[in-house]
C-alpha cells in the first residue's frame, strides 16, 4: 500500500503537468487563432473598402458614359483592350470575384451604349454642318441686303463679323474635340486617366452645343432683323419714329399696306393723332414711296428721295429768297 502512494502521486503530477502544457499550447494557439481572425477581420474591411471604392469607380463609369459618347466613336478596339487591363487587375482580388463579374457585365453594357451613342454623335455632326450652312445662307442674305439697302451697311457688317466669331468658336470647339480624340490614346495605359478626360470632353462638348444654340438663336435674330429692316417704315423720307408709331397703331406695319392707302387717309389719321404732325411732314409721296419699297425698287426709291429732297432744297431757298425780298421792300417804303 505505501510502495503504490509514491506512484499514483509520479502519475498525477505527470497528469497535472500535462494538462498545464495542453492548456498552455491551447492558450497559445486560441492567441493565434484570435490574431489570424483579428488579421482576416482587417484584410475583410480592407476588401470591403476596396469593394466600396470599386462600386463608386462603377457609378462613376456610368455617370461619365455620356461623355465617353461623343469622344470614342473610333476607340472600340482601344476600349475592349482597356476592358482586358481592367479585367486582369479585377482578376488579382480574389475575395470580390462575384462583384468583378458584375462590374464586367456592366462594362458590356456600356459597350453596347456607345454603339448607339455613335449614332448620336453622328446626328450631331450633321446639325453642325446644317448650322454652318444656315450661316452661310445668312451671309449670302446679308450681303445681297448690302446692295438693296445702302443704309443696311453697318447692321450688315455687324452681323457678319458675329457669324464669323461664331465661325470661328465653332472651329475652335471642332479642334478641341480633335485634341480629345488625341488624348483617347492614353487610354491603353489607364482606364482611370481615360475617365478623367473624359469629363473634360463632357464640358467641351456641353460648351459646343451652347455655342451652336447661340449660333442657332443669332441666326433667327439676324434674319428677323432682316425683316423688320424690309419693313421699316422709317426708311420712308418724312416719316420718324414718332410718325411710324402713329401709323403702325393704325394697322399700316408695311410697305404694301402704306402703299394701299392714299395721302388724304394717311392725313386724316396723323391729325386723328395730333394735328401737329401735319405741319412737319408731307405724305403726298409717301405712295408713290412705299410702292417702290414694297417692290424692293431701293434704287428707284433713291432718286425719289432724292428728287424729294432737292426740290424742299429748292423751296427752301425760295422762300428764303422771299422773305428776304419782302423785308427789303418793306425797308424801302418805310424809307
Amino acid at each position: 500500500m505505501m510502495s503504490t502512494t509514491p506512484i499514483l502521486v509520479l502519475l498525477v503530477s505527470n497528469l497535472f503537468i500535462g494538462m498545464l502544457i495542453m492548456w498552455f499550447f491551447y492558450r497559445v494557439t486560441m492567441s493565434e487563432g484570435e490574431k489570424k481572425i483579428e488579421k482576416l477581420r482587417t484584410s475583410l474591411k480592407n476588401k470591403d473598402a476596396k469593394l466600396k471604392d470599386l462600386k463608386e469607380e462603377t457609378l462613376k463609369h456610368e455617370s461619365n458614359i455620356e461623355g465617353l459618347q461623343k469622344t470614342i466613336a473610333k476607340k472600340d478596339k482601344n476600349i475592349r483592350q482597356i476592358s482586358a487591363q481592367v479585367k486582369e487587375r479585377d482578376d488579382s482580388v480574389s475575395g470580390l470575384n462575384r462583384d468583378l463579374a458584375d462590374i464586367r457585365a456592366k462594362k458590356d453594357g456600356l459597350n453596347v451604349q456607345l454603339d448607339k451613342r455613335e449614332e448620336a454623335v453622328s446626328l450631331l455632326r450633321d446639325q453642325i454642318k446644317e448650322k454652318d450652312d444656315s450661316i452661310k445662307q445668312l451671309e449670302e442674305d446679308l450681303n445681297t441686303l448690302k446692295e438693296e439697302k445702302q443704309t443696311s451697311i453697318t447692321r450688315a457688317e455687324k452681323a457678319e463679323t458675329l457669324i464669323q466669331e461664331r465661325e470661328k468658336a465653332i472651329e475652335e470647339k471642332d479642334s478641341s474635340i480633335e485634341l480629345m480624340r488625341e488624348d483617347l490614346t492614353a487610354l491603353e495605359k489607364k482606364a482611370r486617366d481615360a475617365l478623367t478626360r473624359a469629363e473634360a470632353a463632357e464640358a467641351c462638348i456641353a460648351k459646343l452645343e451652347g455655342a451652336l444654340e447661340e449660333s442657332a438663336q443669332e441666326a433667327a435674330s439676324q434674319k428677323t432683323r432682316i425683316r423688320s429692316m424690309q419693313d421699316d417704315l422709317s426708311v420712308i423720307d418724312g416719316i420718324g419714329p414718332r410718325i411710324s408709331s402713329v401709323l403702325r397703331s393704325a394697322g399700316i406695319t408695311s410697305f404694301s399696306k402704306l402703299s394701299e392707302r392714299e395721302p388724304q387717309e394717311i392725313q386724316g389719321i396723323l391729325v386723328a393723332e395730333n394735328p401737329s404732325l401735319t405741319r412737319l411732314t408731307d405724305p403726298s409721296t409717301w405712295h408713290e414711296q412705299a410702292m417702290l419699297a414694297a417692290d424692293g425698287d431701293w434704287g428707284g426709291l433713291k432718286a425719289v428721295q432724292d428728287s424729294i429732297k432737292e426740290e424742299r432744297r429748292t423751296k427752301t431757298l425760295f422762300n428764303r429768297e422771299a422773305q428776304d425780298a419782302v423785308a427789303d421792300a418793306t425797308i424801302v417804303v418805310q424809307s
